[in-house]
């Protein structure tokens, strides 16, 4: 198969669309506990539909720009969803939708299958397997739910396929970044700025501060320094 934008941002659609219609025609039960949440959830869908298409685009944009084959316009579509949809979601209940994560991995999956057999060696495939394992079990460690190990296994499809390892040491940086950041907006919102109590009194939706680094290093990976 000749990889091309078109072959990855026809598989990108797909993976929108389906995330687009599970979330339409299977709400989540826990929409109840929140009426605003429930009130307005066609609408989030729609927006979130709209930041998937156009971090799809940006990411073709670049692609094009930049002579590439367009490896992560398809991440950048379903990511984006995903992105859009749990800011509301994690932020107000600390739910995600577990179907839109479902296809959101199986096309992280596929695109990254497609790109390790065009351009992987047998060691990428190696560290493509033992880092997407490691990511899948952290949803089983106390503390953390499965919508995070979710989220932590799309880091790795997403971020290997595009830049090896130094896209998961770049994903996992600014996610540490991310969390940093949001403790201490957090903490000044409340005005409660105490870091001896960070693992005890913030609860952090996990979600959203994972899928924007991941965003930020398919989109621009190739341009990262090396660590």
């Amino acid at each position: 198969m000749v990889l091309s934008p078109a072959v990855f941002g026809i598989l990108g659609i797909l993976g929108l669309g389906a995330q687009i219609a599970v979330s339409y025609y299977r709400r989540p039960t826990w929409l109840s506990e929140d009426e605003a949440l429930e009130s307005n959830w066609n609408r989030i869908n729609l927006y979130s539909g709209l930041t998937g298409l156009s971090f799809g685009l940006l990411a073709m944009a670049l692609a094009l720009v930049n002579g590439e084959h367009g490896q992560s316009i398809a991440f950048a579509m379903v990511g984006g969803y995903v992105l859009f949809q749990s800011i509301f979601t994690d932020m107000r209940l600390r739910y995600v939708d577990r179907w839109i994560m479902r296809f959101a991995n199986l096309v992280a999956v596929i695109a990254g299958v497609l790109i390790l057999s065009e351009f992987g060696s047998s060691s990428d495939w190696v560290f493509y397997m033992v880092f997407t394992i490691a990511a899948f079990a952290t949803g089983y460690l106390p503390g953390i739910g499965e919508s995070d190990g979710r989220a932590f296994a799309f880091l790795v499809l997403a971020s290997y396929p595009v830049a090896a390892t130094n896209g998961v040491k770049w994903s996992i940086i600014l996610m540490i970044a991310s969390i940093f950041v949001y403790f201490i907006a957090h903490s000044i919102w409340k005005k409660n700025l105490s870091f001896s109590g960070i693992f005890t009194k913030v609860s952090f939706p996990m979600v959203p501060l994972i899928i924007f680094p991941v965003l930020v290093v398919i989109l621009f990976g190739q341009q990262l320094p090396v660590l």
